[in-house]
């Protein structure tokens, strides 16, 4: 039965897309590169999906802070191993790692209360890498691109179809400095 609980509630509405998600992506002067996706995340999270109705989605809420907090911990850990798996950061054309967190995560003692609508992605900008592209898989309904400058200053903009790719962008137009090419 407690098997079945953390099933329904461990996000993920298999085959469902995950709604309008906005992509804020910049690279420090240092190298390290941040991507913000903004979507609902409390939502994937507790399995109701875009734009679920309030009541049900009150209710899988009380369900998931009822539970323990090692098994509240294990469906926020499927939630970030589902957004390594589903979206990429390419440099050059090969993937780069990256952490994920939740910058709007609170949380009541040691059990999560809400992650937010923002996730972020965090990793390095490998040495020697010039061009920078992203991708969002299918479980992404669309995706909002935004490349921004360090200082915030929005330098491009796509609007990338379900699995679409970016198109490859130049480091130096997000003003990544070149001495590390």
């Amino acid at each position: 039965m407690l098997v079945h609980l953390i099933l329904s509630l461990c996000f993920m509405v298999q085959g469902e897309a995950i709604g309008s998600t906005r992509a804020e992506v910049s690279v420090s002067a240092t190298g390290a590169f941040r991507i913000d996706l903004h979507a609902d995340f409390d939502g994937l999270l507790l399995g109701s999906g875009p734009g679920g109705s309030l009541g049900p989605r009150l209710e899988a809420m009380e369900r998931f802070r009822a539970l323990d907090s090692e098994l509240q911990a294990a469906a926020v850990e499927r939630l970030e191993e589902f957004l390594k798996r589903r979206v990429r950061a390419r440099f050059d054309g090969r993937p780069e790692t990256f952490s994920v967190s939740f910058p709007q995560r609170r949380q009541i003692g040691t059990g999560v209360l809400t992650l937010g609508s923002t996730a972020r992605l965090s990793g390095q900008v490998p040495t020697g890498a010039a061009r920078f592209q992203f991708f969002a898989s299918r479980s992404f309904r669309s995706v909002d691109l935004r490349l921004v400058s360090a200082t915030g200053e929005e330098r491009l903009r796509f609007l990338l179809q379900p699995g679409e790719e970016s198109p490859e962008v130049d480091l130096r137009e997000l003003g990544y400095r070149q001495d590390r090419l």
